[in-house]
């Protein structure tokens, strides 16, 4: 038979296990909640560069402003192109900053828009990226994007 001594050990046995198994559990979704969590400029600005990253040209094309952004930068596999040799491959993308109503950037609504500063880990070399944002029709959009 079990004793009241006995059973209060497993009861606590079962508690330390329950305790264990949610710490567990949050630990394991830190990470998603935590990118659930971010700004959408960032989520639009890290999703231009890994498209860029995976070779998909007209998936990242999608995601410019084609009213706002320079000529020469409409096709993002010529910019890149432009970049390869020094480069690489890009490997790696890496969020370094996000700067409010940047000076530098020439758009009408450059007072309500970000610049994304973006850390890229390339086969030969290091570079970055810098992609501005600015908010059309309730969605961000990305008007113009340098890459050194």
């Amino acid at each position: 038979m079990w004793t009241r001594r006995e059973s209060a050990k497993i009861h606590w046995v079962f508690i330390l296990f329950i305790a264990l198994l949610a710490v567990f559990a949050a630990m394991a979704l830190a990470p998603v909640v935590s990118e659930m969590r971010r700004p959408p400029y960032e989520v639009k600005a890290l999703r231009f560069m890994e498209h860029i990253r995976l070779n998909q040209f007209p998936e990242a094309a999608k995601l410019l402003d084609m009213e706002s952004v320079p000529k020469e930068k409409r096709d993002p596999k010529k910019v890149l192109e432009e970049r390869m040799p020094m480069w690489g491959t890009i490997e790696k993308v890496t969020l370094v900053d996000v700067i409010q109503s940047p000076a530098d950037l020439k758009h009408p609504n450059a007072k309500e828009g970000v610049r994304v500063d973006i850390h890229l880990q390339c086969y030969l070399a290091q570079g970055s990226a810098f992609i501005y944002l600015v908010p059309k029709n309730g969605d961000w959009v990305i008007v113009d994007y340098i890459l050194q």
